[in-house]
């Protein structure tokens, strides 16, 4: 039924503005950028404005170089 397939699309999926994605998806586990667009969905290009932007505002890091992980 739909309910069931909305259910597992926001397991698969983290849901909210694209920058709560990134990071709901960074708290659960370092990725790099390909692993990022692949689990939130969202486009290179926005992306890397979005990490900049989460990196700028201290709720993200990337370590190492090219990982991305969210800070406590």
């Amino acid at each position: 039924n739909s309910y069931l397939a909305k259910c597992i699309l926001c397991a698969i999926r983290p849901v909210g503005t694209p920058a709560e994605m990134v990071l709901k998806t960074l708290a659960a586990e370092p990725q790099n950028l390909a692993q990022l667009a692949g689990s939130t969905g969202i486009p290179l290009q926005e992306l890397t404005g979005i990490l900049l932007a989460l990196e700028i505002d201290g709720v993200i890091a990337e370590k190492p170089p090219g990982v991305y992980m969210a800070l406590s």
